[in-house]
């Protein structure tokens, strides 16, 4: 979805990780 390099990313490492649970 999003670029784990992306600021956004960075800035919401929780967000990642549920990203990365959705998958």
């Amino acid at each position: 979805m999003l670029d784990p390099k992306s600021p956004e990313n960075q800035e919401n490492p929780a967000a990642f990780g549920q990203i990365q649970a959705a998958f």
